[in-house]
């Protein structure tokens, strides 16, 4: 979904899977229809409220959430997922009781500002005026953003962001780090590639400790949300050469993956600043 719903973080390659699609494969039609039916059964809450497209709009407790359905039928299509297992994770994604899949979280996220959808609840970035932080709750194959709605709701005390930062570095201390080079030259990265690499940028105890792990002044990198890239300052050339793999990463990225090429240090206060 995408904005209320669920945004997949799996996308494949369709070009070098074009072999593997599966041949009793659904129309697109038909595979929506199957996967709103497995989501409003007898007795369930949720209501179909507008289908269009590889798009619906459902309704749950009172609230409207937009369902995307583009890139789950991609999965669909390669045998990667069921129907049932669509809804199941639909369901997940919304907080339905009795889902047989779990959500976890909140946890903040970093996307480009423009990239926003609208109801979304979002932050304005402290370090970087093109990005927002928005919350999202995380399902197996992607995530579903935290709505205004749901804020207003749940988290009335202001509480969301400090509780989605708690999730993060319970997260983030099971990941480890990657480390390339040494010395001068070591450049260290987290790379889980589930969403939340970047994110943990905002940790700010996070990244005093890791100002300790590379020689001269910290320097980090976010080109997108499935990485966070930390070197030093000491020599020149790993500087110039590390601004150009940023770069090129977030050019790479596309819209909806990329974050930013600018590349970051650490004030007097240990607060984020662009360098």
């Amino acid at each position: 979904m995408d904005g209320e719903g669920l945004e997949t973080s799996h996308t494949p390659d369709l070009e070098s899977c074009e072999n593997a699609l599966r041949p009793d494969a659904l129309a697109a039609p038909a595979f929506q229809r199957a996967v709103l039916a497995a989501l409003v059964t007898d007795g369930s809450l949720l209501a179909v409220a507008e289908a269009r497209p590889f798009r619906a709009r459902i309704t749950y407790a009172g609230a409207a959430y937009e369902v995307l359905l583009d890139e789950v039928f991609k999965r669909y299509r390669h045998g990667e997922i069921e129907p049932d297992d669509a809804a199941e994770e639909i369901k997940a994604a919304i907080g339905v009781p009795g889902a047989r899949i779990e959500r976890r979280g909140p946890f903040p996220v970093l996307e480009r500002r423009d990239a926003t959808a609208p109801g979304v609840y979002a932050l304005p970035c402290p370090f970087d005026d093109t990005l927002s932080i928005i919350h999202i709750w995380a399902v197996p194959s992607g995530h579903s953003p935290i709505s205004q709605d749901e804020v207003v709701a749940r988290w009335s005390d202001g509480s969301l962001y400090a509780q989605a930062l708690d999730a993060l570095r319970e997260r983030t201390e099971s990941v480890p780090a990657v480390g390339e080079g040494e010395g001068d030259r070591l450049v260290i990265s987290y790379r889980a590639g589930d969403g939340l690499d970047a994110a943990a940028i905002l940790l700010p105890d996070l990244r005093a400790e890791m100002a300790d792990w590379v020689s001269g002044a910290p320097r980090f990198a976010i080109p997108e949300r499935d990485v966070l890239i930390l070197f030093g300052n000491a020599d020149p050339e790993v500087v110039e050469h590390m601004r150009g793999v940023a770069a090129g990463m977030f050019e790479h990225a596309g819209p909806t993956a990329g974050l930013t090429p600018r590349i970051f240090g650490l004030d007097s206060t240990g607060e984020l600043v662009a360098v």
